[in-house]
């Protein structure tokens, strides 16, 4: 396994950091990357997440058709930047690095360069009705 580090990372936490006894068992309804900044490093065991696609205006869906639909999603059409991909990096335990990240083939690119120097494995899900 490759040793995960943050050292080329900005390290610097805001003063209202969770403890890790504050996150256990927690749901938040909030932006999650202002948890993330909250949460201590090498504190998670396991982040699985469905990060909003690359969803752009085509595709046979209606919802892709309404014009105040797709302003509302246009700040998440390219998907997550690599702030929040820096973010759960640092948060999760670099003893068993374990990340599940559910995303279209058009984010695969961005996601093998991020974690170029990773080792990954890929499992791979065929959507039968794709956007």
């Amino acid at each position: 396994m490759t040793k995960i580090t943050t050292e080329n990372k900005p390290q610097t936490l805001p003063i209202n950091t969770f403890s890790t006894e504050e996150l256990q068992g927690r749901i938040f309804n909030d932006d999650s990357l202002n948890v993330l900044h909250r949460t201590p490093s090498d504190s998670i065991d396991i982040i699985h997440i469905d990060p909003p696609f690359k969803v752009h205006a085509t595709g046979k869906s209606n919802a892709l058709k309404d014009e105040a639909y797709l302003d509302e999603i246009a700040p998440m059409s390219d998907g997550i930047t690599e702030e929040y991909l820096d973010e759960m990096v640092r948060v999760l335990k670099k003893d068993n690095f374990r990340m599940f990240i559910w995303c279209s083939k058009d984010q695969l690119d961005f996601y093998f360069t991020y974690f170029k120097d990773y080792a990954i494995d890929i499992l791979f899900w065929h959507k039968s009705n794709p956007i």
